[in-house]
């Protein structure tokens, strides 16, 4: 239950309830005033002034009733907007909060046992959910492209890339995910909706992801028994390796957790509820069996890779502020992910065969975050999906 939940719904119930006494009230008065009118005029008087009183007073009692249908119309239509009005602050606020991509990515699903996040894996289409068939509509004569975004992120990242995609003649997949999940339940989830597209097409599935969505990636193919549908693969800024933003949030509330004063050991439990995928970025977990049974101490030194790439048609991008090792800023990485982390497969891929374009491609001077914008990118995505 969403905490919004109680007063949502006690505003409707309220709502209901006034709408339900007030048209009942207004009806009954109608009708009792209809009736008397009806029982005058079938009672007419023989005299003259007296037929003529009855008269104004039928007269009044029509407007009456005229005045009372009207009030009930009214009633009814203001209280039915009233009624979608709060449906429609229900909606917002779902949109706002719980299908806040931000707020998954940190906390997840849930935060301290309520739900906080509703977001559902889905096909995306003009900034909804959609089945498959929907998603599908107008490829027939085009090749695909699976979109798998980011942490922090959903389908709106690639809008600059849309046009892009549509001019090399592409049919764009877009798809969205609980940001917050673990990355083995969105790869999961990836599975599934990559069966689907290769039950209904006969089309190879070209992919592009960024950041996380690598990992979500990765993590699908792992799971998949038959790789031959799929068709290049771009991943972009893929923390292979973690993020050293999560292995020092980890510590940091390890070491308040340690210390016996309430602000500390608060500190720490707030911190302890950030999102799975967060946990499964401190050394780029894609598997289930390696988060639930591998701590997080003893996961420094292992490698997290088990060939899921190997055989297919895949390429990297990243970006580095800087490539000299002296500057300050080197440590950093893209700014988000350390080098070691981006540059962790990279063997991996210079082991497939090569290619014109070349399979790693290194941006000197973008960040994590203005990699997926950059004309670099764009010009890349134009040289390997042409």
């Amino acid at each position: 239950m969403r905490p919004t939940d109680p007063p949502m719904n006690l505003s409707r119930a309220g709502l209901d309830l006034a709408r339900n006494l007030s048209v009942n009230v207004l009806r009954g008065l109608r009708d009792v005033v209809s009736h008397s009118v009806e029982q005058a005029s079938d009672r007419r008087p023989t005299v003259a002034w007296l037929d003529q009183f009855i008269g104004e007073i039928e007269k009044a009692g029509r407007k009456t009733v005229e005045g009372l249908n009207a009030a009930l119309d009214a009633t009814t239509d203001a209280l039915t907007k009233a009624r979608q009005s709060v449906d429609m602050a229900d909606e917002t606020i779902r949109k706002a909060l719980f299908e806040n991509v931000a707020v998954s990515s940190i906390a997840g699903a849930s935060f301290a046992g309520i739900t906080i996040s509703e977001i559902r894996p889905s096909f995306r289409r003009n900034g909804r959910d959609v089945g498959i068939d929907e998603a599908l509509e107008g490829s027939t004569d085009k090749a695909l492209l699976l979109c798998v975004p980011g942490l922090f992120c959903d389908e709106g990242m690639w809008s600059g890339l849309h046009s892009v995609f549509e001019k090399m003649g592409y049919h764009p997949l877009y798809v969205r995910f609980n940001p917050g999940a673990h990355i083995s339940d969105n790869g999961q989830a990836l599975l599934e909706m990559i069966t689907e597209i290769t039950t209904r097409t006969a089309n190879k599935v070209n992919v592009v992801t960024y950041s996380q969505g690598g990992l979500i990636l990765r993590s699908a193919l792992y799971l998949m028994s038959d790789r031959s549908r799929m068709g290049r693969l771009l991943l972009i800024s893929s923390p292979d390796g973690g993020s050293y933003i999560e292995k020092i949030g980890f510590w940091v509330n390890a070491a308040a957790d340690a210390i016996p004063l309430f602000p500390a050991r608060l500190f720490g439990q707030i911190g302890n509820e950030r999102s799975d995928a967060m946990k499964d970025l401190s050394h780029g977990l894609i598997r289930e069996e390696d988060w639930k049974n591998d701590p997080h101490p003893e996961r420094y030194g292992r490698h997290y890779y088990f060939g899921e790439l190997d055989g297919l048609d895949a390429y990297q991008a990243y970006g580095l502020i800087t490539e000299d090792a002296k500057h300050p800023a080197s440590v950093l990485g893209d700014g988000v992910v350390e080098r070691p982390s981006l540059e962790r497969l990279q063997s991996v891929y210079k082991a497939m065969p090569a290619t014109e374009t070349g399979r790693v491609h290194c941006f000197t001077g973008l960040s994590h975050y203005s990699i997926i914008g950059s004309e670099q990118i764009r010009a890349l995505i134009e040289r390997l999906f042409a």
